[in-house]
Protein backbone atom coordinates (compact mmCIF):
# COMPACT_ATOMS: atom_id res chain seq x y z
CA UNK A 1 0.00 0.00 0.00
CA UNK A 2 2.90 2.03 -0.79
CA UNK A 3 4.10 2.02 3.05
CA UNK A 4 7.98 1.49 4.14
CA UNK A 5 9.96 1.58 7.35
CA UNK A 6 13.74 2.33 5.90
CA UNK A 7 15.42 4.76 7.90
CA UNK A 8 16.37 8.31 6.95
CA UNK A 9 18.35 10.99 8.05
CA UNK A 10 16.64 14.98 9.13
CA UNK A 11 17.31 18.17 10.02
CA UNK A 12 14.72 20.54 11.26
CA UNK A 13 16.18 24.19 11.80
CA UNK A 14 14.09 26.92 13.27
CA UNK A 15 14.42 30.63 14.69
CA UNK A 16 12.15 33.84 15.20
CA UNK A 17 13.56 37.39 16.33
CA UNK A 18 11.99 39.80 17.14
CA UNK A 19 13.60 43.30 17.40
CA UNK A 20 11.54 46.59 18.94
CA UNK A 21 12.10 49.42 16.90
CA UNK A 22 10.61 52.37 19.06
CA UNK A 23 7.58 52.16 21.23
CA UNK A 24 4.94 50.77 19.18
CA UNK A 25 6.96 48.69 16.56
CA UNK A 26 8.34 45.47 16.24
CA UNK A 27 10.39 44.15 13.22
CA UNK A 28 10.18 40.23 13.26
CA UNK A 29 12.47 37.24 11.44
CA UNK A 30 11.29 33.63 10.89
CA UNK A 31 13.47 31.04 9.73
CA UNK A 32 12.54 27.48 9.00
CA UNK A 33 14.41 24.62 7.27
CA UNK A 34 13.67 21.12 7.18
CA UNK A 35 15.24 18.64 4.93
CA UNK A 36 14.87 14.72 4.72
CA UNK A 37 17.87 12.79 3.26
CA UNK A 38 17.58 9.46 1.57
CA UNK A 39 13.87 10.01 1.53
CA UNK A 40 11.23 8.09 0.29
CA UNK A 41 8.81 7.73 2.53
CA UNK A 42 4.80 8.41 2.54
CA UNK A 43 3.36 12.16 2.67
CA UNK A 44 3.16 11.67 6.89
CA UNK A 45 6.56 12.41 7.70
CA UNK A 46 7.24 15.16 5.07
CA UNK A 47 7.05 19.39 6.11
CA UNK A 48 3.49 20.71 5.26
CA UNK A 49 3.37 24.18 4.45
CA UNK A 50 0.96 26.94 5.24
CA UNK A 51 -0.22 28.82 7.84
CA UNK A 52 0.26 31.89 10.09
CA UNK A 53 0.44 30.09 13.45
CA UNK A 54 2.07 26.74 14.47
CA UNK A 55 -0.18 23.95 14.97
CA UNK A 56 1.57 20.84 14.27
CA UNK A 57 4.64 18.41 14.00
CA UNK A 58 6.50 19.40 10.96
CA UNK A 59 4.27 22.40 10.00
CA UNK A 60 6.61 25.09 7.73
CA UNK A 61 4.62 28.73 8.22
CA UNK A 62 4.12 30.53 5.09
CA UNK A 63 1.88 33.65 4.78
CA UNK A 64 -0.10 33.28 1.78
CA UNK A 65 -1.54 29.65 2.48
CA UNK A 66 -3.53 27.79 4.87
CA UNK A 67 -2.02 24.99 6.55
CA UNK A 68 -1.17 21.59 5.06
CA UNK A 69 -1.78 23.59 0.98
CA UNK A 70 1.55 21.59 0.40
CA UNK A 71 3.90 19.17 1.66
CA UNK A 72 7.55 18.36 1.15
CA UNK A 73 10.73 16.78 2.56
CA UNK A 74 13.02 19.36 1.75
CA UNK A 75 12.13 23.08 2.26
CA UNK A 76 13.75 26.10 3.65
CA UNK A 77 10.94 29.49 4.54
CA UNK A 78 12.36 32.57 5.63
CA UNK A 79 9.82 35.71 6.82
CA UNK A 80 10.16 39.24 7.40
CA UNK A 81 7.26 41.24 9.24
CA UNK A 82 6.46 44.49 11.19
CA UNK A 83 3.70 44.53 14.03
CA UNK A 84 2.96 48.11 14.58
CA UNK A 85 0.89 49.24 17.54
CA UNK A 86 -2.31 51.39 16.65
CA UNK A 87 -4.28 51.28 20.01
CA UNK A 88 -3.30 50.16 22.99
CA UNK A 89 -3.81 46.58 22.17
CA UNK A 90 -4.35 46.71 18.54
CA UNK A 91 -1.90 45.73 15.97
CA UNK A 92 -1.31 45.78 12.53
CA UNK A 93 0.93 42.86 11.41
CA UNK A 94 2.48 42.95 7.55
CA UNK A 95 4.49 39.72 6.70
CA UNK A 96 6.26 38.80 3.48
CA UNK A 97 8.19 35.65 2.74
CA UNK A 98 9.93 33.37 0.08
CA UNK A 99 10.30 29.79 0.38
CA UNK A 100 12.53 27.28 -2.00
CA UNK A 101 11.73 23.55 -1.61
CA UNK A 102 12.69 20.56 -3.19
CA UNK A 103 16.30 21.05 -3.48
CA UNK A 104 17.22 17.98 -1.76
CA UNK A 105 14.66 15.12 -2.11
CA UNK A 106 11.65 15.30 -4.09
CA UNK A 107 7.96 14.12 -3.05
CA UNK A 108 7.14 10.80 -3.90
CA UNK A 109 3.32 12.32 -3.83
CA UNK A 110 2.90 15.93 -5.20
CA UNK A 111 4.48 18.08 -7.37
CA UNK A 112 4.80 21.64 -6.17
CA UNK A 113 6.57 24.72 -7.43
CA UNK A 114 10.15 24.84 -6.36
CA UNK A 115 9.52 28.80 -5.01
CA UNK A 116 6.66 29.97 -3.62
CA UNK A 117 5.70 33.62 -2.07
CA UNK A 118 3.64 35.14 -0.30
CA UNK A 119 2.25 37.70 2.14
CA UNK A 120 -0.46 38.82 4.70
CA UNK A 121 -1.70 41.76 6.44
CA UNK A 122 -3.07 41.09 9.96
CA UNK A 123 -5.36 43.16 12.12
CA UNK A 124 -5.05 42.05 16.11
CA UNK A 125 -6.75 43.26 19.01
CA UNK A 126 -5.58 41.09 22.16
CA UNK A 127 -8.48 40.92 24.63
CA UNK A 128 -9.57 38.55 27.96
CA UNK A 129 -9.86 35.30 25.89
CA UNK A 130 -6.94 35.55 23.62
CA UNK A 131 -5.65 37.54 20.49
CA UNK A 132 -8.13 38.33 17.94
CA UNK A 133 -6.91 38.28 14.57
CA UNK A 134 -8.43 38.95 10.88
CA UNK A 135 -5.59 38.29 8.36
CA UNK A 136 -5.90 38.55 4.37
CA UNK A 137 -2.71 36.35 2.36
CA UNK A 138 -1.89 36.53 -0.87
CA UNK A 139 0.16 33.93 -2.58
CA UNK A 140 2.22 34.53 -6.24
CA UNK A 141 2.03 31.28 -7.15
CA UNK A 142 -1.49 30.55 -6.62
CA UNK A 143 -3.42 34.33 -7.28
CA UNK A 144 -5.62 33.83 -4.51
CA UNK A 145 -6.41 35.72 -1.25
CA UNK A 146 -7.17 33.53 1.79
CA UNK A 147 -8.21 34.49 4.88
CA UNK A 148 -7.13 33.97 8.08
CA UNK A 149 -9.28 34.26 11.28
CA UNK A 150 -7.61 33.61 14.90
CA UNK A 151 -9.95 33.85 17.79
CA UNK A 152 -7.41 32.21 20.85
CA UNK A 153 -6.80 29.60 18.91
CA UNK A 154 -6.62 29.71 14.92
CA UNK A 155 -9.60 27.84 12.61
Amino acid sequence: IGFRFNEYRRIVFNIDSYTPINNHAVFMVHAQTGINFNYRQHIMNEFPIGGLTPLFRNQVLFAGLKEGTFYSPSVASFQLGLRYQVFNNTYVIGRGNALINNFISKSVVQNIPDFLSGYSLTLAYNFALGPLEFSAMYCDQSRQVRTYVKIGIPF
